[in-house]
């Protein structure tokens, strides 16, 4: 299992974390156009 960086565990918090799937599907739900450069890396991998 991969372990999660402390900036990926940070961004996950900016999301609904109740569940897996949730979660997933509030981060495909974001434009990385509107976000930080940094941000939306992480967001893309």
């Amino acid at each position: 299992m991969k372990n999660f960086t402390v900036e990926e565990i940070n961004l996950m918090c900016c999301f609904n974390t109740s569940s897996r799937k949730r979660l997933i599907n509030d981060m495909k739900s974001v434009t990385l156009n509107d976000m930080d450069g940094e941000i939306a890396e992480l967001m893309y991998k």
